[in-house]
């Protein structure tokens, strides 16, 4: 999409636009969409919270996006765009999490924030940085 053609378009078609992205990254809807906030809202401050669900949104679409599905790949490119400075913990955390929203199903069976971590850090934190 072309700098000025948001200008350009109507109300209802950027809220078109916009329901798409949504369903795009969160097929499951609002539902999943918080329940993914909550998770990474845990393990980070205030301040910082919008910046952590745009990143995390980030990787995930490129995720979606990628034939690969390399995560590290994906990760460094957003990573570059310095939206948030993460801890090693909150970068494996995200990492887990992604793999595992990428998988979820209807039933939205997300690990709580402390089980996440657990296992982000049983798993070594294999992340960037």
């Amino acid at each position: 999409m072309g700098f000025f053609e948001g200008l350009f378009i109507s109300k209802e078609e950027r809220e078109k636009r916009d329901r798409e992205y949504l369903k795009k990254i969160f097929p499951y809807g609002e539902k999943q969409k918080q329940k993914v906030q909550d998770i990474l809202y845990a393990f980070t401050d205030k301040k910082h919270r919008p910046e952590i669900m745009m990143h995390y949104i980030l990787i995930k679409e490129g995720m979606i996006d990628s034939e690969s599905k390399d995560y590290d790949s994906v990760a460094k490119k957003i990573e570059k765009m310095k939206l948030v400075k993460l801890t090693s913990e909150q970068k494996a955390c995200i990492r887990l999490l992604i793999f595992i929203d990428l998988e979820i199903d209807e039933n939205l069976n997300y690990p709580t924030p402390d089980e996440l971590k657990a296992k982000a850090a049983k798993e070594g934190g294999n992340s960037n940085g």
